[in-house]
Protein backbone atom coordinates (compact mmCIF):
# COMPACT_ATOMS: atom_id res chain seq x y z
CA UNK A 1 0.00 0.00 0.00
CA UNK A 2 1.45 3.19 -1.09
CA UNK A 3 2.72 6.30 1.69
CA UNK A 4 -0.48 8.10 0.49
CA UNK A 5 -3.14 5.98 1.21
CA UNK A 6 -2.02 5.11 4.98
CA UNK A 7 -1.89 8.54 5.50
CA UNK A 8 -5.28 9.42 4.13
CA UNK A 9 -6.73 6.55 6.13
CA UNK A 10 -5.47 7.99 9.26
CA UNK A 11 -6.23 11.18 8.89
CA UNK A 12 -9.93 10.04 8.11
CA UNK A 13 -10.26 7.44 10.74
CA UNK A 14 -9.57 10.61 13.18
CA UNK A 15 -11.76 13.33 11.32
CA UNK A 16 -14.37 10.23 12.07
CA UNK A 17 -13.81 9.89 15.74
CA UNK A 18 -13.67 13.52 16.22
CA UNK A 19 -16.97 13.82 14.56
CA UNK A 20 -18.36 11.27 16.11
CA UNK A 21 -17.37 12.50 19.53
CA UNK A 22 -18.90 15.69 18.30
CA UNK A 23 -22.42 14.47 17.46
CA UNK A 24 -22.94 11.92 20.25
CA UNK A 25 -21.79 14.28 23.29
CA UNK A 26 -21.10 17.93 22.07
CA UNK A 27 -23.66 18.69 19.56
CA UNK A 28 -26.93 19.80 21.63
CA UNK A 29 -23.94 21.76 24.38
CA UNK A 30 -24.39 25.37 24.43
CA UNK A 31 -20.31 25.71 24.40
CA UNK A 32 -20.44 27.26 20.52
CA UNK A 33 -16.44 28.76 21.17
CA UNK A 34 -15.45 25.48 22.84
CA UNK A 35 -16.84 23.54 20.08
CA UNK A 36 -15.18 25.52 17.20
CA UNK A 37 -11.84 24.71 19.02
CA UNK A 38 -12.72 21.28 19.26
CA UNK A 39 -13.08 21.48 15.60
CA UNK A 40 -10.42 23.28 14.58
CA UNK A 41 -7.62 21.16 17.74
CA UNK A 42 -9.67 18.27 15.42
CA UNK A 43 -8.87 18.87 11.69
CA UNK A 44 -5.17 20.27 12.77
CA UNK A 45 -4.65 16.86 14.48
CA UNK A 46 -5.75 14.43 12.04
CA UNK A 47 -3.67 16.02 9.43
CA UNK A 48 -0.25 16.06 11.85
CA UNK A 49 -0.04 13.01 13.94
CA UNK A 50 -0.16 10.63 10.69
CA UNK A 51 3.28 12.30 10.08
CA UNK A 52 4.72 11.63 13.33
CA UNK A 53 6.79 8.22 13.90
CA UNK A 54 6.48 6.73 17.15
CA UNK A 55 9.01 3.65 15.73
CA UNK A 56 11.73 5.64 17.60
CA UNK A 57 10.17 4.93 20.97
CA UNK A 58 10.10 1.16 20.16
CA UNK A 59 13.54 0.83 18.65
CA UNK A 60 15.12 0.41 22.03
CA UNK A 61 12.92 -1.97 23.17
CA UNK A 62 12.94 -4.04 19.70
CA UNK A 63 17.12 -3.70 19.34
CA UNK A 64 17.72 -6.78 21.85
CA UNK A 65 16.01 -8.88 19.21
CA UNK A 66 18.02 -7.64 16.18
CA UNK A 67 20.77 -10.16 16.62
CA UNK A 68 18.50 -13.40 16.70
CA UNK A 69 18.26 -15.32 14.00
CA UNK A 70 14.62 -15.78 12.31
CA UNK A 71 14.12 -18.70 9.79
CA UNK A 72 10.99 -18.30 7.56
CA UNK A 73 9.68 -19.75 4.49
CA UNK A 74 9.25 -18.74 1.21
CA UNK A 75 5.51 -17.62 1.68
CA UNK A 76 6.51 -15.63 4.57
CA UNK A 77 8.69 -13.24 2.44
CA UNK A 78 6.17 -12.74 -0.15
CA UNK A 79 4.21 -11.40 2.43
CA UNK A 80 6.21 -9.19 3.64
CA UNK A 81 7.27 -7.89 -0.14
CA UNK A 82 3.87 -8.24 -1.47
CA UNK A 83 3.80 -8.16 -5.93
CA UNK A 84 3.60 -4.58 -7.42
CA UNK A 85 0.12 -4.27 -8.79
CA UNK A 86 -0.92 -1.77 -11.76
CA UNK A 87 -4.17 -1.02 -9.15
CA UNK A 88 -2.44 1.29 -6.72
CA UNK A 89 -1.05 3.20 -10.03
CA UNK A 90 -4.92 3.78 -11.13
CA UNK A 91 -6.15 4.41 -7.50
CA UNK A 92 -3.66 7.27 -7.42
CA UNK A 93 -4.62 8.32 -10.93
CA UNK A 94 -8.06 8.69 -10.20
CA UNK A 95 -7.32 10.03 -6.53
CA UNK A 96 -5.60 12.86 -8.23
CA UNK A 97 -7.87 13.70 -10.95
CA UNK A 98 -10.73 13.89 -8.58
CA UNK A 99 -8.92 16.22 -6.00
CA UNK A 100 -7.48 18.75 -9.54
CA UNK A 101 -11.04 19.27 -10.11
CA UNK A 102 -12.57 19.50 -6.57
CA UNK A 103 -9.74 22.24 -6.39
CA UNK A 104 -10.46 24.02 -9.33
CA UNK A 105 -14.02 24.08 -8.32
CA UNK A 106 -12.60 25.67 -5.14
CA UNK A 107 -10.16 28.18 -6.88
CA UNK A 108 -13.33 29.38 -9.23
CA UNK A 109 -15.14 30.08 -6.36
CA UNK A 110 -12.54 32.16 -4.64
CA UNK A 111 -11.99 33.80 -8.54
CA UNK A 112 -15.97 34.71 -8.44
CA UNK A 113 -15.54 36.28 -4.68
CA UNK A 114 -12.85 38.25 -5.71
CA UNK A 115 -15.65 39.96 -8.50
CA UNK A 116 -18.12 40.33 -6.40
CA UNK A 117 -15.64 42.36 -4.24
CA UNK A 118 -14.33 44.21 -6.98
CA UNK A 119 -17.93 45.21 -8.46
CA UNK A 120 -19.31 46.12 -5.04
CA UNK A 121 -18.69 49.73 -3.34
CA UNK A 122 -18.16 50.68 -0.43
CA UNK A 123 -21.09 52.02 1.97
CA UNK A 124 -22.33 52.81 5.72
CA UNK A 125 -25.28 51.93 7.40
CA UNK A 126 -25.73 53.61 10.86
CA UNK A 127 -21.84 53.68 11.35
CA UNK A 128 -21.48 49.94 10.00
CA UNK A 129 -18.93 49.81 7.01
CA UNK A 130 -20.17 47.50 4.36
CA UNK A 131 -19.90 46.52 0.62
CA UNK A 132 -22.84 47.36 -1.34
CA UNK A 133 -23.56 45.07 -4.44
CA UNK A 134 -25.99 45.75 -6.87
CA UNK A 135 -26.95 41.41 -7.48
CA UNK A 136 -30.04 39.59 -6.10
CA UNK A 137 -27.92 37.53 -3.42
CA UNK A 138 -28.35 37.15 0.49
CA UNK A 139 -25.74 38.95 2.74
CA UNK A 140 -22.82 37.21 3.36
CA UNK A 141 -19.14 38.08 4.88
CA UNK A 142 -15.89 37.01 3.55
CA UNK A 143 -12.69 37.82 5.61
CA UNK A 144 -13.10 40.95 7.10
CA UNK A 145 -15.50 42.54 4.59
CA UNK A 146 -19.35 41.92 4.56
CA UNK A 147 -21.48 42.30 1.30
CA UNK A 148 -25.53 43.04 1.18
CA UNK A 149 -27.63 44.66 -1.04
CA UNK A 150 -29.47 47.28 0.80
CA UNK A 151 -32.18 47.95 -1.56
CA UNK A 152 -33.87 44.04 -0.94
CA UNK A 153 -34.31 44.46 2.99
CA UNK A 154 -35.71 46.67 5.44
CA UNK A 155 -34.06 49.09 7.42
CA UNK A 156 -34.97 46.86 10.66
CA UNK A 157 -33.58 44.07 8.90
CA UNK A 158 -30.53 45.68 7.68
CA UNK A 159 -29.31 46.10 11.55
CA UNK A 160 -29.70 42.69 12.66
CA UNK A 161 -28.00 41.64 9.27
CA UNK A 162 -24.86 43.85 10.24
CA UNK A 163 -25.04 42.67 13.83
CA UNK A 164 -24.82 39.02 12.65
CA UNK A 165 -22.24 39.79 10.10
CA UNK A 166 -20.16 42.11 11.86
CA UNK A 167 -19.51 38.80 14.71
CA UNK A 168 -18.86 36.30 11.60
CA UNK A 169 -15.76 39.32 10.53
CA UNK A 170 -14.86 39.96 14.25
CA UNK A 171 -14.69 36.35 14.76
CA UNK A 172 -13.05 35.58 11.65
CA UNK A 173 -14.90 32.42 10.73
CA UNK A 174 -13.48 32.64 7.43
CA UNK A 175 -10.36 30.39 8.90
CA UNK A 176 -12.91 27.82 10.03
CA UNK A 177 -14.45 27.78 6.82
CA UNK A 178 -11.31 27.51 4.65
CA UNK A 179 -10.27 24.62 6.61
CA UNK A 180 -12.72 22.49 6.44
CA UNK A 181 -12.85 23.58 2.71
CA UNK A 182 -9.49 22.48 2.28
CA UNK A 183 -9.72 19.54 4.20
CA UNK A 184 -12.69 18.17 2.38
CA UNK A 185 -10.15 18.66 -0.98
CA UNK A 186 -8.06 15.78 0.19
CA UNK A 187 -10.98 13.58 2.15
CA UNK A 188 -13.34 13.91 -0.61
CA UNK A 189 -14.22 10.15 -0.52
CA UNK A 190 -15.15 10.37 3.19
CA UNK A 191 -18.64 11.01 3.71
CA UNK A 192 -17.40 12.05 7.53
CA UNK A 193 -15.94 15.27 6.22
CA UNK A 194 -19.19 16.63 4.22
CA UNK A 195 -21.15 15.87 7.75
CA UNK A 196 -18.09 17.48 9.57
CA UNK A 197 -17.79 20.79 7.41
CA UNK A 198 -21.59 21.12 8.13
CA UNK A 199 -21.66 20.72 11.55
CA UNK A 200 -18.92 23.48 11.44
CA UNK A 201 -20.56 25.67 9.34
CA UNK A 202 -23.83 25.19 11.60
CA UNK A 203 -21.64 25.42 14.49
CA UNK A 204 -20.68 28.89 13.63
CA UNK A 205 -24.09 30.31 12.97
CA UNK A 206 -25.21 28.87 16.91
CA UNK A 207 -21.88 30.84 17.97
CA UNK A 208 -22.84 34.14 16.00
CA UNK A 209 -26.62 34.10 17.32
CA UNK A 210 -25.07 33.87 20.87
CA UNK A 211 -22.97 37.18 20.50
CA UNK A 212 -26.00 39.07 19.00
CA UNK A 213 -27.92 38.06 21.60
CA UNK A 214 -25.71 38.92 24.28
CA UNK A 215 -25.50 42.62 22.86
CA UNK A 216 -28.66 43.24 23.99
CA UNK A 217 -30.64 42.51 20.71
CA UNK A 218 -34.47 41.63 21.42
CA UNK A 219 -34.56 37.61 20.91
CA UNK A 220 -37.82 37.53 19.07
CA UNK A 221 -36.98 40.13 16.90
CA UNK A 222 -33.87 39.12 16.01
CA UNK A 223 -35.83 35.54 15.47
CA UNK A 224 -38.47 36.92 13.38
CA UNK A 225 -35.66 38.99 11.40
CA UNK A 226 -33.88 35.73 10.68
CA UNK A 227 -37.85 33.99 9.70
CA UNK A 228 -38.57 37.44 7.12
CA UNK A 229 -35.05 37.35 5.27
CA UNK A 230 -35.68 36.54 1.62
CA UNK A 231 -33.44 34.16 0.30
CA UNK A 232 -33.77 34.71 -3.17
CA UNK A 233 -30.57 32.91 -4.40
CA UNK A 234 -27.80 30.82 -3.03
CA UNK A 235 -24.89 32.37 -1.66
CA UNK A 236 -21.37 31.70 -1.90
CA UNK A 237 -20.17 28.38 -0.41
CA UNK A 238 -17.03 29.66 1.01
CA UNK A 239 -18.56 32.34 2.53
CA UNK A 240 -20.36 33.56 6.27
CA UNK A 241 -24.48 34.02 5.12
CA UNK A 242 -27.30 34.96 7.20
CA UNK A 243 -29.47 32.42 5.45
CA UNK A 244 -32.69 29.97 6.14
CA UNK A 245 -30.04 27.02 6.87
CA UNK A 246 -30.75 25.10 9.78
CA UNK A 247 -33.06 27.78 10.89
CA UNK A 248 -35.26 25.83 13.29
CA UNK A 249 -32.46 24.06 14.96
CA UNK A 250 -31.08 27.50 14.87
CA UNK A 251 -33.91 29.49 16.40
CA UNK A 252 -34.11 26.43 18.60
CA UNK A 253 -30.27 26.58 20.23
CA UNK A 254 -31.00 30.54 21.06
CA UNK A 255 -33.89 28.68 23.07
CA UNK A 256 -32.34 26.29 24.66
CA UNK A 257 -31.18 26.34 28.33
CA UNK A 258 -27.59 27.64 28.89
CA UNK A 259 -25.89 23.99 29.26
CA UNK A 260 -24.30 23.33 32.92
CA UNK A 261 -20.95 23.90 33.71
CA UNK A 262 -20.74 19.86 34.91
CA UNK A 263 -20.57 19.01 30.75
CA UNK A 264 -17.09 20.50 30.56
CA UNK A 265 -15.92 17.77 31.63
CA UNK A 266 -17.16 16.44 28.59
CA UNK A 267 -14.31 17.85 26.76
CA UNK A 268 -11.93 16.82 29.00
CA UNK A 269 -11.84 12.97 28.81
CA UNK A 270 -13.14 12.98 25.06
CA UNK A 271 -10.58 15.33 23.77
CA UNK A 272 -7.72 12.72 25.53
CA UNK A 273 -9.64 9.79 24.53
CA UNK A 274 -10.57 10.60 20.64
CA UNK A 275 -6.40 11.40 20.41
CA UNK A 276 -5.43 8.34 22.07
CA UNK A 277 -7.84 5.93 20.00
CA UNK A 278 -6.33 8.03 16.78
CA UNK A 279 -3.03 7.07 17.70
CA UNK A 280 -3.35 3.70 18.54
CA UNK A 281 -3.57 2.51 14.86
CA UNK A 282 -0.17 4.23 15.00
CA UNK A 283 1.33 2.99 17.36
CA UNK A 284 0.45 -0.51 16.64
CA UNK A 285 1.92 0.18 12.84
CA UNK A 286 4.84 0.79 14.91
CA UNK A 287 5.25 -2.29 16.69
CA UNK A 288 4.30 -4.36 13.38
CA UNK A 289 7.05 -2.62 11.23
CA UNK A 290 9.90 -2.91 13.74
CA UNK A 291 8.58 -6.58 13.89
CA UNK A 292 9.14 -7.29 10.35
CA UNK A 293 11.85 -8.81 9.00
CA UNK A 294 13.74 -5.98 7.70
CA UNK A 295 13.91 -4.88 11.31
CA UNK A 296 15.32 -8.35 13.09
CA UNK A 297 18.91 -7.20 12.29
CA UNK A 298 20.98 -10.50 10.16
CA UNK A 299 18.63 -13.09 9.56
CA UNK A 300 18.82 -16.39 7.92
CA UNK A 301 15.75 -17.36 5.57
CA UNK A 302 15.57 -20.62 3.67
CA UNK A 303 12.40 -20.67 1.16
CA UNK A 304 10.95 -23.83 2.58
CA UNK A 305 10.23 -24.83 5.53
CA UNK A 306 12.11 -28.31 5.59
CA UNK A 307 15.06 -26.10 4.92
CA UNK A 308 15.70 -25.14 8.35
CA UNK A 309 18.89 -26.84 8.90
CA UNK A 310 20.36 -25.96 5.73
CA UNK A 311 23.89 -24.15 6.54
CA UNK A 312 24.20 -20.55 6.81
CA UNK A 313 25.81 -18.40 4.27
CA UNK A 314 28.22 -15.90 5.86
CA UNK A 315 28.87 -12.60 4.85
CA UNK A 316 31.91 -12.09 3.00
CA UNK A 317 34.71 -8.46 3.25
CA UNK A 318 31.34 -5.34 3.15
CA UNK A 319 31.79 -3.08 0.07
CA UNK A 320 31.69 0.05 0.30
CA UNK A 321 29.76 2.27 -2.49
CA UNK A 322 32.42 3.89 -4.27
CA UNK A 323 33.58 0.23 -4.88
CA UNK A 324 30.89 -0.99 -6.16
CA UNK A 325 29.94 -1.30 -10.24
CA UNK A 326 28.02 1.10 -11.99
CA UNK A 327 25.86 -1.68 -13.92
CA UNK A 328 25.27 -5.55 -12.65
CA UNK A 329 23.82 -8.12 -14.74
CA UNK A 330 20.05 -8.76 -14.04
CA UNK A 331 18.64 -12.13 -13.45
CA UNK A 332 15.15 -12.76 -13.98
CA UNK A 333 13.39 -16.49 -14.04
CA UNK A 334 11.34 -17.54 -16.83
CA UNK A 335 10.23 -21.66 -16.36
CA UNK A 336 12.90 -22.34 -13.69
CA UNK A 337 15.56 -20.90 -15.96
CA UNK A 338 17.38 -17.28 -15.82
CA UNK A 339 17.86 -14.59 -18.46
CA UNK A 340 20.63 -12.09 -18.47
CA UNK A 341 20.57 -8.32 -19.23
CA UNK A 342 22.01 -5.09 -17.78
CA UNK A 343 20.89 -3.37 -15.42
CA UNK A 344 21.78 0.57 -14.13
CA UNK A 345 21.84 0.78 -10.07
CA UNK A 346 20.09 3.77 -9.25
CA UNK A 347 19.38 4.99 -5.65
CA UNK A 348 15.80 5.86 -4.84
CA UNK A 349 13.70 6.85 -1.46
CA UNK A 350 11.95 2.70 -1.31
CA UNK A 351 9.61 2.18 1.25
CA UNK A 352 10.56 -1.37 1.50
CA UNK A 353 13.65 -2.55 1.56
CA UNK A 354 16.23 -3.28 -1.01
CA UNK A 355 15.98 -6.95 -3.11
CA UNK A 356 19.01 -8.02 -4.16
CA UNK A 357 19.09 -11.44 -6.86
CA UNK A 358 22.61 -13.29 -6.90
CA UNK A 359 24.63 -9.75 -6.33
CA UNK A 360 22.36 -7.63 -8.40
CA UNK A 361 19.84 -5.28 -7.36
CA UNK A 362 16.46 -5.60 -8.66
CA UNK A 363 13.94 -2.41 -9.95
CA UNK A 364 10.94 -1.90 -8.23
CA UNK A 365 8.99 -2.90 -11.24
CA UNK A 366 10.45 -6.24 -11.38
CA UNK A 367 8.02 -8.79 -9.31
CA UNK A 368 9.69 -11.43 -7.00
CA UNK A 369 6.72 -13.94 -7.52
CA UNK A 370 8.84 -14.30 -10.91
CA UNK A 371 11.20 -16.44 -9.22
CA UNK A 372 10.63 -20.00 -8.74
CA UNK A 373 11.10 -20.59 -4.89
CA UNK A 374 12.72 -23.59 -5.82
CA UNK A 375 15.71 -22.39 -7.12
CA UNK A 376 16.39 -20.46 -3.94
CA UNK A 377 19.71 -21.50 -2.25
CA UNK A 378 19.27 -18.99 0.69
CA UNK A 379 18.08 -15.58 1.93
CA UNK A 380 19.86 -12.87 3.93
CA UNK A 381 18.12 -9.79 5.49
CA UNK A 382 20.72 -7.21 6.67
CA UNK A 383 19.52 -3.61 8.42
CA UNK A 384 21.33 -1.05 9.52
CA UNK A 385 25.08 -0.42 9.32
CA UNK A 386 25.11 -3.93 7.60
CA UNK A 387 22.71 -3.03 5.42
CA UNK A 388 24.49 0.79 4.19
CA UNK A 389 28.38 -0.68 4.57
CA UNK A 390 27.43 -2.96 1.53
CA UNK A 391 25.15 -1.05 -0.25
CA UNK A 392 25.28 2.24 0.80
CA UNK A 393 22.12 4.62 1.21
CA UNK A 394 19.90 2.84 -1.06
CA UNK A 395 20.69 -0.40 2.07
CA UNK A 396 19.05 2.35 4.47
CA UNK A 397 15.88 0.76 4.51
CA UNK A 398 17.00 -3.16 5.03
CA UNK A 399 18.51 -5.08 2.44
CA UNK A 400 17.08 -8.47 1.63
CA UNK A 401 19.83 -10.85 -0.33
CA UNK A 402 18.22 -13.69 -2.43
CA UNK A 403 21.14 -16.21 -3.63
CA UNK A 404 19.87 -18.88 -6.39
CA UNK A 405 21.33 -22.47 -7.11
CA UNK A 406 22.76 -21.09 -9.70
CA UNK A 407 25.27 -18.57 -8.74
Amino acid sequence: MPEWIDYLLKVNLSIALFYGGYYLFLRKLTFYLLNRCYFIMGLLFSALYPLVDLSMFFAKENSAGRSEMQIMTWDDLLSIIPPKVDLWNIITLLFSSVVALLTLRFLLRLFSLSKIHQKSTVAIFESCRYRQVWLDIPPFSFWKSIYLNKSLHTERDLREILKHEIEHVKQLHTIDVLLVEIASLCCWFNPIIWLTRSAIKENLEFLTDHKVLQSGVDKKKYQYSLVNLNSRTISPELSNHFNFNALKRRIAMMNKKKSSQLHLSKYVFIVPAITISAMVFTISKAYQEDGKLINAGLSHVTPNASNKHEKEETLGTAIQEKDRPKELPKVAFQNGRKKAKMLTIRSKNQVQPLLVLDGVVLKEDEDINAINPNDIASINVLKDRAATAMYGSMGKNGVILITTKYK
